[in-house]
This record gives structure tokens, C-alpha cells and sequence, in this order.
């Protein structure tokens, strides 16, 4: 407890440091990049009151670009968490599917089948990227596949419950997808979350491993409409007003109506 009073004391210290030197009466932060801010929202290192003003820099500084990324290896495993807290998982989106420079898919474009050091690690105007350390099978971008499994298909662990005792099912489909699918192997067995879009409903199916639970929050406004295995849906609402339910182990099915 005593190390625990002391590393807080310290956080807090450092926090007030940073605010003090960084982050300006307006909002923004030193540099004015998207990374300063990423880092700042990510880390929690800005007031409650700063929160929004950071994040309308943020998003500005992704507008400035056309919406498309402008970081390295310490910004870019932050972009889509930040923008998805931030309640922009729509721009999380957008900024994953460009198909033009810099971003993820200009290079699956240019025939990527792994990721690579440096988003130009090869262009068409330029060829191969004559700087040095320029790996073409590279994990340090590949760290946007951790939203494919904790946001798009919705599996997240839970701090409180390590070990995937409990858990979160809670998806947001988005930009254009039609479907997707996650499985994640814990102690237990597999958990998994499956959805497609088909008819103008969303159809979700998860499955919650032997000895455990998970907190299931369904991607709608109102329970109005929703089948579980078959039958009128009637949980609970979670914080941001979404159908939620508790469940034991099993596999369970949901028909959300005007699924998009």
C-alpha cells in the first residue's frame, strides 16, 4: 500500500508537470502533431476539463491530412482506442481503410502481405526507401489489430477479472464492414464474438468459455426489436445507453434489427 500511495503521488506529480510545460490555455499541445495529443488522451495526462479541447485538436490535425495518419511507432498504436473513447470510431475507421499514403492499406495496395518498417518503406514514385532500417516484416504497425479483436469484434478483457474469469462482448461494426469474426484462446477455451450484416440485421453470435461469464453490450440504442436465441431480448442498459446482458458459459445468438 505504501508503494502504491508513493507511485500515485508521483503520477500525479509528473501529470501536473506535463499539463504545465505541454498543454496550452487553449488545448494544444507542444507540436500541434497528432501524436502529442494521442499521447496526451491515451495517457490520461490532461485534466477532465482539457479532455475535450484536446480532442478537438486531435481531430484536426486528422482533418489536415485528409483524414490520414501522421505517426510513428510511438502515436500509432494509440489512434484507434484514442479516437474510439473519444467517441469517434467512425473516424477510427476511415483513418484503417485509406488506401492512399501513409496508412495501413496503401501498402496492402502496393502488394504487402506483411507489415512494414516504415509506411514508405516502398512507393511507386520512389521504389524502396533508401534510409535504412527498412524491414518489410515488421510488427511495430501491425498494433492496429489489437482494435479488430477489443472493438470490432468486441472481445475485451476485464482489469478487475484477469485471465478472462469475466469479460466484455461489445462490438462496433463500422466503416462499410459487413462482418467480422474473433476468437481469443483463454484458460478457459475460446472466446469468441462472430457478427454479419445480412437482410438490414445485424445477426451476432458469441460464445463464453466453461467456467466463466461476460458482459454482453449489443451494438444498438434500444432493446426494441432484438431477438436472444430466438426470443424478445430484455437486459439491462449499460453506461452509454446500449442493451446489455450478463451471461454464464454457452453460445448464444442475437438478431439485432437495421443492423449497420
Amino acid at each position: 500500500p505504501e508503494l502504491a500511495a508513493s507511485n500515485r503521488a508521483l503520477r500525479d506529480k509528473a501529470r501536473a508537470a506535463f499539463q504545465r510545460e505541454y498543454i496550452a490555455a487553449d488545448g494544444r499541445v507542444a507540436d500541434d502533431v497528432q501524436t502529442s495529443y494521442l499521447l496526451a488522451l491515451g495517457f490520461d495526462l490532461c485534466t477532465p476539463e482539457q479532455r475535450p479541447q484536446l480532442v478537438n485538436h486531435l481531430l484536426r490535425t486528422f482533418a489536415e491530412k485528409d483524414n490520414h495518419l501522421g505517426t510513428g511507432f510511438l502515436g500509432t498504436p494509440l489512434i484507434t482506442p484514442v479516437l474510439t473513447e473519444a467517441g469517434h470510431a467512425d473516424l477510427a475507421y476511415t483513418v484503417l481503410q485509406k488506401t492512399t499514403f501513409p496508412g495501413w492499406l496503401f501498402s496492402v495496395k502496393n502488394g504487402a502481405t506483411t507489415i512494414w518498417e516504415r509506411w514508405d518503406s516502398w512507393t511507386p514514385e520512389n521504389g524502396f526507401n533508401k534510409d535504412g532500417m527498412n524491414s518489410f516484416n515488421h510488427y511495430a504497425y501491425g498494433c492496429v489489430v489489437s482494435w479488430f479483436y477489443d472493438t470490432i469484434a468486441g472481445l475485451q478483457p476485464l482489469p478487475e477479472a484477469p485471465g478472462w474469469k469475466r469479460f466484455r462482448i461489445a462490438p462496433q461494426p463500422g466503416g462499410g464492414l459487413t462482418h467480422a469474426s474473433a476468437k481469443v484462446r483463454t484458460p478457459f477455451g475460446h472466446a469468441a464474438s462472430s457478427w454479419k450484416i445480412e437482410s438490414g440485421k445485424l445477426l451476432l453470435t458469441v460464445t463464453i468459455p466453461a467456467n466463466s461469464r461476460a458482459e454482453v453490450i449489443l451494438p444498438a440504442d434500444s432493446s426494441d426489436g432484438i431477438l436472444f436465441d430466438g426470443k424478445p431480448f430484455a437486459g439491462e442498459k449499460s453506461l452509454d445507453g446500449r442493451p446489455t446482458v450478463d451471461l454464464p458459459s454457452g453460445r448464444y445468438e442475437f438478431v439485432i434489427p437495421d443492423g449497420k
